[in-house]
């Protein structure tokens, strides 16, 4: 009886192998629309609710200024400052000057300003996402400056809809602190003009951070408690959570609450990306049958490969077999595409095909590759290709190379903090010299490029003439003379020639003279990238590098 069932078993094995290469055939001839491919994901039953940035904001104040902040402050904002004052920890935060003094006299220092901080928390951000923040002098004040400064801790509160300043009662929902940043750079006016900006406004770069979970709300297009149900068990099936809560949780019939699971706190909209992209129906025939769709629609002329590659990660490991046989035999645009999402669902195999791709010059994807092996950095092959990639003249992909190896410690990159709050890297490159002004997170200020010096013979002085900078035909030394704000004296220190000595410089303290102590200008994080900017300007030819501004909202010259 078992050797009769065999020919019978094998038979229907392969009756069923033909039948799956004819609807293969027949699928890939015939033109899918992506409508109808898609169809029968959650996101053709649910759409997001509220899924916008949130205004915030709170009064506070900016200490530390050299004598450019104000007494003047508004009877109700200033209650506020006091209680301030009185719960946080003063001498831990301001020092010990400002711990010597009431809190009347601290917001009536002129080394204070009260200040309107401002920003938006992201959409769906996770407990913990970082965000900037916007600070502005109250326009009743005499404030003339905020550069040097530094933010309060600042509770920061729900602004109430169709308004830029009333705060809605409750919670705080984010705290913003840190170096407030004032625009140094010249921007230009359509009309080609070039002005600055209002130096009694700056901002904190990704100096908030959300306290509180923004609630992510899926909302049914067609009401139903059956529908609802189904789409939790789905979602929480698909993205089994180790937390209390699963994934997604009804909460009426026609709306449920999206939790971004532990693992996709850093990614978190790609996590809200593909539950949408997550088909309702799970039985096997169906998710097959999708997916031969997916892999013919991958093959038809102006593909989405976003939202193909988000269906296929959604499906799953079902999806693993065609992908690699996609990466491992396409150069092309979907060849990245598929090695991406199958590195995705953890088939590191794909990290061969990736590294390829990001060393080919011309490769639509080159960046993109590089950006994704980013997060496999510890890999000895990847950090064999970033390495490679800080010596080529691509802005770009060495910046990408840059913060892979920096995050990973790697020997090629040299860090130290100085005093005024900001980091100074220096990387090892044989690429053109860059000078890289990093506004993302923590401020620093980055050098491509081993030993770059000024160049001999030249002088440079600020369009507002308090600081100057002296190199003497074949010295070794930059002279720096700086104006001192209170009483017009100058102060005067030497560097050395390299352009990691002379931002050190002008970054050290002031010392009064004779105390044995290293002496420096005491400028601010955006003082010396203003600084920085200009001398790396052709006319000025003082610094040989590039200089690239690597994130701002604002639009300046030669950006």
């Amino acid at each position: 009886m078992q050797n009769k069932l065999v020919p019978l078993i094998l038979t229907i094995s392969l009756i069923g192998l033909f039948q799956g290469c004819a609807e293969q055939k027949e699928i890939t001839k015939t033109l899918l629309k992506p409508e109808d491919v898609f169809d029968g994901t959650i996101g053709t039953y649910c759409e997001l609710s509220g899924y916008t940035d949130i205004q915030v904001n709170g009064y506070s104040l900016v200490w530390g200024l050299p004598g450019t902040g104000s007494s003047e402050c508004p009877p109700k904002v200033k209650a506020h400052l006091k209680d301030l004052l009185y719960k946080e920890d003063i001498r831990s935060i301001m020092g010990a000057y400002y711990d010597s003094l009431t809190s009347d006299q601290i917001i009536e220092s002129q080394s204070t300003a009260v200040v309107l901080v401002t920003g938006k928390v992201p959409a769906g951000s996770p407990r913990g996402a970082k965000f900037d923040v916007s600070v502005s002098a109250l326009a009743s004040t005499q404030t003339t400056s905020l550069n040097g400064g530094q933010l309060f801790p600042t509770p920061l509160h729900l602004v109430s809809t169709g308004s830029s300043s009333k705060v809605l009662a409750g919670r705080s929902v984010a705290i913003a602190q840190g170096p407030v940043f004032v625009n140094p750079f010249p921007m230009k006016q359509t009309n080609g003009e070039l002005f600055f900006s209002d130096t009694r406004q700056g901002s904190v770069i990704g100096g908030a951070t959300s306290i509180r979970d923004r609630n992510i709300q899926m909302v049914l297009l067609s009401p139903s408690y059956r529908l609802a149900r189904q789409i939790q068990s789905r979602l929480n099936s698909r993205f089994p959570s180790e937390q209390s809560l699963g994934v997604a949780e009804g909460l009426s019939r026609n709306m449920m609450r999206l939790n971004i699971p532990e693992r996709y706190s850093d990614n978190y909209q790609h996590f809200i990306s593909l539950a949408l992209s997550v088909y309702l129906n799970d039985t096997p025939g169906y998710q097959e049958q999708k997916q031969l769709e997916l892999n013919a629609l991958a093959e038809q002329e102006n593909a989405d490969f976003e939202a193909i590659t988000l269906a296929w990660e959604a499906i799953g490991k079902p999806c693993l077999d065609h992908l690699e046989t996609l990466y491992e035999t396409r150069e092309d645009e979907l060849g990245f595409y598929a090695a991406r999402t199958a590195l995705n669902m953890n088939d590191l195999k794909a990290i061969d095909r990736l590294i390829s791709i990001a060393r080919i010059k011309d490769h639509v994807c080159r960046k993109m590759a590089a950006e994704v092996l980013a997060n496999h950095s510890d890999d000895f092959k990847v950090r064999k290709l970033f390495r490679d990639l800080l010596n080529t003249n691509d802005v770009e992909l060495c910046v990408i190379a840059y913060e892979a190896l920096r995050n990973i410690n790697d020997s090629t990159i040299a860090k130290r903090r100085l005093p005024s709050g900001f980091d100074l890297d220096m990387v090892r490159s044989q690429g053109q010299n860059l000078l890289y002004v990093w506004m993302k997170d923590q401020p620093r200020i980055v050098i491509f490029g081993e030993n770059i010096q000024c160049y001999n013979n030249v002088f440079f002085e600020t369009e507002n003439r308090k600081l100057m900078i002296n190199v003497p035909d074949g010295s070794r030394q930059c002279n720096i003379i700086f104006q001192l704000p209170k009483n017009n004296e100058e102060l005067r220190v030497n560097s050395a020639l390299t352009l990691s000595d002379l931002i050190t410089t002008l970054s050290y303290p002031r010392r009064k003279p004779g105390t044995g102590v290293r002496s420096g200008v005491g400028l601010s994080f955006s003082e010396i990238a203003g600084i920085l900017y200009e001398m790396c300007q052709e006319d000025q030819h003082i610094i040989p590098a590039k200089f690239v501004l690597q994130r701002s909202s604002m639009a300046f010259l030669g950006s």
